[in-house]
């Protein structure tokens, strides 16, 4: 996740949000595309109760963005 954001987005100035999601209220269909990675893709709308936590993603002093700490 935080590879993919530093290749599409890390120019990009404005916030970012880090999303968790209970897949199972997401309310559209979703897979793992590459095997072994642990974010799916989720094709379609995401239904906002199914999100659990919301969290800033954190950047360096570089801009690039960093791992979050694990809760």
């Amino acid at each position: 996740m935080v590879a993919v954001a530093n290749r599409f987005y890390r120019d990009d100035p404005r916030a970012f949000l880090l999303l968790t999601l209970d897949l199972e209220r997401a309310g559209s269909p979703w897979r793992f595309d590459d095997p072994g990675s642990p974010y799916p893709h989720v094709y379609g709308p995401i239904d906002p109760a199914s999100v659990t936590e919301v969290r800033r993603m954190e950047r360096d002093a570089g801009g690039a963005f960093v791992r979050p700490v694990p809760r």
